[in-house]
C-alpha cells in the first residue's frame, strides 16, 4: 500500500521546483505513515525488517528517480540525502510506546492480560513462532517484568526507547 501511495505520487517526485528536503517531509508524512499503520500489533521476524529497510531505499531511489540499473549503492544514496536510516527506528519507537502505554494501564485492561497471560494446553510441535514480546526482549534485553517497572517511570522508559531506537536504527 505504501508503495502504490509513492507511486501515486509520482508527480511530486519529478517536479524539479520542489526542494529535496520538502520531498524528503513529504515521504515521511505521506508515505511513511500508510507504511507504518498499524504496525503496533505487528510480530517484526527478521525477514519483515528487511522488507522494511528495502522499502525505505525504495523510497529514497524512487524519489531521486534513481534506477536500480545505476548500480549506486545504499550508502551513497543516504550521503547524497544527508540522512541515516530512520524507518526501522521509527517503528521501534512506536511500538515500545504502546508497550509502554499497555504497561501502564492507560489501555484496556485485557491487552494487558493479553500479554501478561499464558495459554492453558500443551504447545505445537516444532520450533516456536515468534511472538509479539520477543521483539521487545530483542531491542530490550529486560524481561516482561523489568518492562513493567520501568515504563512506571516515563522518563526512564522514554530514554530506553531512545536508546533502543538509536541502536537498531545503526545496526543496518
Amino acid at each position: 500500500m505504501a508503495k502504490g501511495r509513492m507511486i501515486e505520487l509520482q508527480d511530486l517526485w519529478n517536479d524539479r521546483n520542489l526542494p529535496t528536503e520538502l520531498k524528503m517531509k513529504l515521504i515521511k508524512i505521506l508515505v511513511w505513515s500508510v507504511l507504518l499503520y498499524g504496525l503496533e500489533g505487528w510480530t517484526m521476524t527478521k525477514a519483515d525488517e528487511n522488507r522494511v529497510l528495502a522499502a525505505e531505499m525504495w523510497f529514497w531511489r524512487r524519489m531521486l528517480n534513481i534506477s536500480w540499473k545505476e548500480r549506486r549503492t545504499n550508502r551513497s544514496i543516504l550521503e547524497e540525502l544527508g540522512v541515516k536510516r530512520q524507518l526501522l527506528g521509527e517503528l521501534v519507537t512506536r511500538k515500545l510506546t504502546y508497550l509502554g502505554h499497555i504497561l501502564r494501564g492507560s489501555g484496556s485492561v485485557l491487552t494487558l492480560q493479553i500479554i501478561e497471560g499464558k495459554v492453558e494446553g500443551r504447545r505445537r510441535r516444532g520450533r516456536q513462532k515468534k511472538q509479539w514480546f520477543d521483539n521487545i526482549k530483542e531491542w530490550t534485553g529486560m524481561s516482561l517484568v523489568q518492562a513493567k517497572r520501568l515504563a512506571q517511570n516515563r522518563t526512564a522508559w522514554k530514554k530506553e526507547i531512545r536508546r533502543c531506537s538509536q541502536m537498531v536504527a545503526n545496526r543496518q
